[in-house]
């Protein structure tokens, strides 16, 4: 794929964000769209958007995206005790932490990244940011190849970790493959490159609201 070519369009994410920010809550709000407690939280938390930083309430919405396409794939990964393949099947913070994880200081974020390097086939692209939960993080990085580039806002970190998968030819992780074929057909208009029925209905709520 020609990277130009595909992004001539601009920072869409960016430039869409803001504008379909209260219809997604709004989508995400409605009965039985999510039925995890910790993201109905995150939801009652962003209405009243009291105190919170721009990334915090990027950051969350991002994270209460994976309560609504909750992941039902299964993966294979390595087991650093035995050295064998387990197969398990992935939860919604398994979804979450794929695309931002998020580590009370450096430490925990090293420690993490140390235990993907030693428990999965492959590592993708990912957000690191240090903070003592989802509203309040702080010195955000993109983690790429062994590589670290620091940003200051977590939904243009997000926008380069997306187009990163396209440029350098990658899957998306399997634990959020969902989440961003979402991202991908919304915000960047690009055909899914697989189909699942939780994304076409949110597409088409978004589509009436005339995004």
């Amino acid at each position: 794929m020609d990277f130009e070519t595909a992004f001539s369009q601009g920072d869409t994410l960016l430039e869409k964000w803001e504008r379909s920010f209260n219809s997604i809550i709004s989508f995400l709000s409605k009965e039985n769209h999510i039925k995890d407690k910790n993201v109905k939280k995150l939801i009652d938390s962003l209405k009243t958007d009291i105190g919170i930083s721009e990334n915090g309430r990027d950051a969350a919405l991002i994270w209460a995206l994976h309560g609504y396409f909750v992941p039902t794939n299964k993966i294979i990964r390595i087991d650093p005790k035995t050295n064998k393949k387990v197969t398990t099947k992935f939860t919604i913070k398994d979804s979450q932490e794929s695309v931002i994880f998020v580590g009370e200081t450096q430490q925990v974020i090293e420690d993490h990244i140390e235990h993907i390097r030693k428990t999965k086939i492959s590592v993708q692209p990912s957000l690191y940011c240090v903070g003592e939960d989802i509203f309040t993080i702080k010195d955000i990085f993109l983690h790429i190849e062994g590589v670290r580039y620091n940003f200051k806002s977590a939904l243009k970190a997000l926008d380069t970790c997306f187009k990163s998968m396209y440029l350098f030819d990658m899957q998306f992780p399997e634990e959020s493959n969902m989440f961003y074929t979402f991202l991908e057909c919304f915000f960047y208009n690009f055909k899914g490159t697989r189909s699942y029925s939780k994304v076409h209905i949110l597409l088409e709520y978004l589509q009436k609201k005339s995004f």
